[in-house]
């Protein structure tokens, strides 16, 4: 952790609610506090985004931020899909002309790329020297660089656009419904795999059957850290990760800091929409707690620090904000957060060019 992410921690210490919480694998019912000042802050980071005290702590300080303006366009339609043209893109993605706004998707459902803090030269090289040992001649053995897409439903952006720059891709879903379109599904590079992000520790049984809205689910359930050593990426550098999940963030990740704490130590950019409505799993008491322990795992543990963001309105029935996150700081019926972090201890090499 950088120094001045441990001046910041130093001040999320007050302020705390005593709650329990119950043991995921002996089922004892313990103490649990909730820190709301590590929630407030958390809650002001996605609120407000261009304060300064959240730029200068909370945001990859490589480049300055630009604010892009209804990002959307004319895909922004409030009553379908949450957009609200008043909403800008943040985004800190490089100073060369358009490299922000390329970064930025164009429509909902979109995640930002940005080329700068992923290794394109890397995944480039990797496929020049496929096609060299295709053609007999000497080659370096340049392996590509790793991306991992969690969560499809059908939808192969950015992956079909990664694998094409010659990344290693590897897309996961566990729902039935897609299950025959997503094994059709054949783009060079582009790996599927009948799984999905399990929610639980690995001491319990990884059995549920229901996707909410994308339907049952059929494949296996693994935590990330099963995920990478079966494919075998076990302590392998991979270059990015997109999860969606529409709420299981929360207990995929509070399972994931107490449970498999090192899978995320590979990880170098994460891109992932936060979801902060009852009808998202942000409904109570021991959601504030999962809420709070991915601020502490993923900011002040393993050093993430924002490049992207963009506020999502949602739309019914997930708009209900819980009464007591709104007096911690959270907007008021306010679905949604799709973010993009990096971990710049990860890329100095791409920050340095």
């Amino acid at each position: 952790m950088s120094t001045h992410a441990l001046v910041v921690s130093s001040f999320l210490v007050a302020a705390s609610v005593r709650g329990h919480r119950r043991d995921e694998c002996t089922g004892n019912s313990t103490l649990a506090f909730l820190n709301e000042t590590k929630v407030r802050e958390f809650n002001r980071m996605l609120s407000e985004p261009q304060h300064p005290e959240v730029q200068r702590a909370w945001w990859s300080n490589h480049t300055p931020l630009e604010v892009i303006p209804n990002p959307f366009g004319k895909h922004c339609i409030p009553r379908r899909n949450g957009c609200q043209p008043k909403d800008p893109a943040l985004v800190r993605c490089g100073a060369a002309p358009g490299e922000n706004r390329n970064a930025t998707p164009t429509k909902t459902g979109g995640w930002p790329l940005c080329f700068r803090l992923l290794d394109i030269s890397q995944a480039a090289h990797a496929m020049s020297d496929e096609r060299s040992s295709a053609l007999g001649t000497q080659a370096g053995a340049i392996s590509r660089p790793l991306f991992y897409s969690l969560g499809i439903a059908g939808e192969w952006d950015p992956d079909d656009r990664l694998a094409g720059l010659g990344f290693e891709v590897h897309s996961f879903d566990p729902t039935e419904r897609y299950l025959q379109a997503h094994r059709s599904h054949n783009v060079t590079g582009v790996h599927f795999h009948y799984t999905g992000l399990s929610t639980k520790a690995s001491c319990q049984d990884s059995t549920s059957t229901s996707g909410g809205i994308y339907g049952r689910l059929g494949g296996n359930l693994l935590n990330l850290g099963q995920i990478q050593r079966r494919q075998g990426h076990d302590g392998a550098t991979i270059a990015g990760m997109k999860i969606d999940c529409e709420g299981c963030e929360w207990d995929a990740f509070s399972h994931m800091a107490a449970f498999d704490h090192h899978a995320m130590d590979g990880i170098a950019m994460l891109m992932i929409e936060v979801h902060q409505v009852t009808s998202l799993k942000m409904a109570g008491h021991a959601d504030f707690l999962k809420f709070q322990r991915f601020f502490e795992y993923i900011f002040e543990e393993q050093g993430f620090r924002f490049f992207f963001h963009h506020a999502n309105w949602g739309g019914r029935p997930d708009t209900d904000v819980h009464p007591e996150m709104v007096r911690l700081g959270a907007r008021p019926n306010h679905c949604c957060f799709e973010i993009g972090l990096v971990k710049p201890q990860l890329i100095k090499h791409l920050l340095a060019n």
